[in-house]
């Protein structure tokens, strides 16, 4: 496995005065080749702006990175849906969002969900099964037909 990108920012403030105290960043690789990831840190200010950001790019371009989100709380949970049409954001008290790309851009994101848990720190999230699955190849086969297996999925929720 190769390493091709590496993703450094200058840290603008010294750790002992960090009031949020140390928390885990996360990130997520999506199918459609969008990283998305967290920062204590608001990369796109030049001010010291403490909160909790998340930030998107995509692979191809990893030089330009775009704000989604910002909260007041810890991220604990990013999460991106079967199709990476979707991006789950949970913070450390209960609030829960669903981001989608507006126009199929980048570089605008719109919340189309959210619900809030008072209190409540969400440890996970993850999107239900849709049953949608992609066939599998089968190169030896002669005829077309046969080459894709059918098989009956069910979503995991009705």
């Amino acid at each position: 496995m190769e390493h091709f990108f590496n993703l450094q920012h200058k840290l603008v403030f010294n750790r002992k005065d960090d009031v949020f105290g140390r928390f885990e960043n996360f990130c997520k690789l999506s199918t459609s080749n969008y990283f998305a990831y967290t920062s204590n840190v608001d990369l796109k200010s030049g001010e010291n702006d403490r909160g909790f950001f998340v930030y998107v790019f995509d692979l191809n371009l990893p030089w330009y990175s775009y704000k989604i989100a910002a909260r007041k709380y810890p991220i604990t949970a990013l999460e991106w849906n079967q199709t990476s049409n979707f991006l789950l954001i949970a913070d450390n008290y209960g609030f829960v969002s669903v981001y989608t790309q507006k126009n199929n851009l980048i570089d605008d994101w719109i919340e189309i969900q959210s619900v809030s848990f008072p209190s409540e720190n969400i440890i996970a999230a993850k999107f239900f099964f849709n049953g949608v699955k992609f066939p599998k190849y089968q190169h030896d086969q002669v005829l077309y037909t046969d080459k894709y297996q059918k098989s009956r999925i069910q979503p995991a929720v009705r």
